[in-house]
């Protein structure tokens, strides 16, 4: 049994129904006693509100007279001091060297992925110490490959401090898992509940066929623990560690408000890695046991009492066919280092970045316009099938309503990042009561991208973005129309400006993003880049660069020149731009016009013939000058 589950459990009255105020909490195995004072009574208010019944969920403010709310706020701060100062006073009198310890570092056993249900102290309920458990929480401890905050802790807690347990803790009664089993929009918990309803089609037919509400409840939570265990498994910081050392182990653990019990759900680690071979093997050391004699029982495949990469792959080829192909993969291409995310290559080169931008290179054409009164942005959809809708499939979205984006690439990656983009946008509204400006936006959506160039465990976003957007050049209530413009920073102010106008940012997938005059990408960047060049977009003064009209005109002849009739036959024009607010969208992003872009099409189509008569006229000359 782990040195875990033979620590003193605390079992806290989670579930009391008295009135009386608490008024101590007790942790056994550190013998803390650590008073907390009741909100006291008075005779002019109902401030008469205990800590027992705010832990039953119940609001004290109110039944409080205004002036009594700040008054109890104060005291639940204070509160919080005053039980530190007694535990730090306790934890000196039992151990004067106690903090000293504690400040020299921590090595803890266990990596504890809870739910945050704040019933639930990791500590509390294993009577561990400080320093004893590396936690992390999130509603129904999910573990998502996604996640860039729960996979940096996995893998700090396995590659840093080399934890020997990692234990995902459910509970019944998990809030997260019942919100996830009921039909209802929830807003910004979709895409998080969604993992919990992926797990409940896993197991649909077996949940079904349970009789009650609760117990149906419950065994989901049971499943999702399960799930979360196999995520653990599935990651290559993980199963690395395990191949070097047989550790981390990883449980499955479930609490119970009704006793204060931990449940063991007793994970069989090695048998599900054992099932996730042939697909979630992420790393070369993780080779099966009779892989490993067929290598110690190879002499030529020793090189100064190293194994080889390439001696390694051929010995595998006689136990695992499959896993030679990939190894055989790893030595020709950037030995090893493409494998890698978090690791630069001898040259300085990140592999997993370069095959993201040829990612964004076969997907359809994007061209981004900055104008003197407004910015246009267009897309070349490539048709795959004549079953498609028209019109579906986009690849432009409204991130605010100043604001818009266009991508190029893997089209699924694309609409996650539209997805942060907006929730950007819509905290920033929440707090600064204002619409975000372009240049900050394009900072911290870089800043998003540029974090999944930094893990093993994650890979880059197979995406180029353009961002577009008008700035104020005043700053706009929360119910405005356009953003407040950057009074500071590089690219996206109109010429003559002092900070506002038009903006245009594109973002690559290492991060990296910058202003510009004309932005391009996807499989016709180079052409479309040619063509850009040759406008006059960096003019000076008010009436410098084209007008917003002529953009649209321009950007649709531009798709036109850069899309390739050899080898993609059939595409649709997908155009929107953004005006300033005395403009034609009222400084909104919106589609052009319908008969704006037929226009622009039908003068895009009309330039290409011309341009093959010249080019036919050209060759008929040259002929008659050869023939003279």
């Amino acid at each position: 049994m782990p040195p875990l589950l033979q620590r003193p459990i605390f079992l806290r009255s989670l579930l009391s129904s008295s009135s009386l105020p608490v008024t101590r909490v007790v942790r056994p195995s550190l013998r803390l006693f650590a008073p907390l004072a009741a909100p006291s009574r008075t005779a002019s208010s109902s401030f008469a509100t205990s800590s027992a019944n705010s832990h039953r969920g119940s609001d004290p403010w109110n039944k409080m007279a205004p002036g009594d709310v700040s008054k109890y706020l104060q005291q639940t701060h204070d509160r919080v001091f005053e039980s530190n100062r007694a535990w730090a006073a306790q934890k000196r009198s039992e151990d004067p060297a106690f903090f000293e310890k504690l400040a020299a570092g921590q090595n803890p056993e266990y990596l504890w992925i809870g739910c945050s249900d704040s019933r639930i102290p990791a500590e509390q309920i294993t009577g561990l110490g400080p320093g004893e458990a590396f936690v992390h929480r999130n509603i129904a401890n999910l573990v998502c490959n996604i996640d860039v905050n729960v996979m940096s802790v996995v893998n700090y807690a396995v590659d840093h401090l080399h934890v020997k347990h990692i234990v995902v803790c459910g509970h019944y009664g998990c809030g997260g898992i019942k919100a996830a089993m009921t039909a209802k929009d929830l807003g910004l918990l979709n895409p998080w509940l969604r993992n919990i309803r992926d797990v409940y089609r896993l197991h649909e037919a077996e949940l079904d066929a349970i009789a009650g509400e609760t117990a149906r409840y419950n065994r989901l939570v049971e499943l999702n623990v399960l799930e979360q265990c196999r995520n653990i498994i599935k990651t290559a910081a993980v199963q690395k560690m395990y191949a070097k050392n047989g550790f981390p182990i990883v449980h499955g653990w479930v609490f119970d408000f009704h006793d204060g019990l931990l449940k063991d759900l007793n994970v069989d680690f090695k048998q599900i890695l054992a099932d996730i071979q042939k697909i979630y093997n992420l790393t070369e050391e993780l080779l099966t046991l009779s892989t490993k004699r067929t290598l110690s029982q190879t002499s030529a495949a020793r090189s100064g009492g190293k194994i080889s990469l390439q001696s390694r792959a051929s010995a595998i080829a006689i136990d695992n066919p499959v896993r030679y192909i990939a190894l055989q993969s790893l030595t020709s291409i950037g030995t090893g280092y493409d494998l890698a995310n978090s690791i630069f290559s001898p040259d300085g080169r990140n592999f997993q970045v370069e095959y993201a931008i040829k990612a964004v290179e076969n997907g359809g054409t994007s061209v981004g316009i900055r104008c003197r009164d407004g910015v246009v942005l267009a897309v070349e959809k490539i048709v795959g099938s004549k079953l498609l809708k028209p019109g579906a499939n986009r690849r432009i979205a409204t991130i605010d309503r100043h604001l818009g984006m266009a991508f190029s690439g893997m089209t699924p990656d694309g609409r996650h990042l539209v997805d942060r983009a907006r929730e950007e946008a819509r905290s920033w509204r929440e707090t600064f009561k204002a619409p975000i400006a372009t240049s900050e936006l394009a900072s911290r959506v870089g800043g998003f991208l540029q974090a999944y160039t930094l893990y093993q465990s994650v890979r880059p976003f197979g995406v180029t973005a353009i961002l577009a957007g008008f700035d104020s050049d005043k700053d706009q209530p929360v119910d405005g129309e356009v953003g407040s413009g950057p009074k500071v920073g590089a690219g996206g102010r109109a010429a003559g400006k002092t900070y506002g106008g038009p903006a245009l940012y594109m973002l690559e997938p290492s991060g990296l993003y910058w202003g510009y005059y004309g932005a391009a990408t996807g499989k016709g960047r180079q052409a479309a880049k040619a063509e850009l060049e040759k406008l006059d977009l960096a003019g000076d003064g008010e009436e410098g660069g084209i007008s917003l009209e002529q953009g649209v005109k321009e950007a649709a002849r531009i798709i036109y020149v850069a899309h390739d009739d050899n080898k993609d036959k059939e595409f649709e024009l997908e155009m929107t731009w953004i005006s300033t607010v005395e403009g034609p969208t009222g400084g909104r992003h919106v589609e052009v016009p319908r008969a704006l872009r037929l226009e622009a099409e039908r003068l895009a189509k009309a330039s290409l013939e011309g341009d093959d008569d010249d080019d036919e006229k050209k060759d008929d000359d040259k002929m008659d000058e050869d023939d003279e």
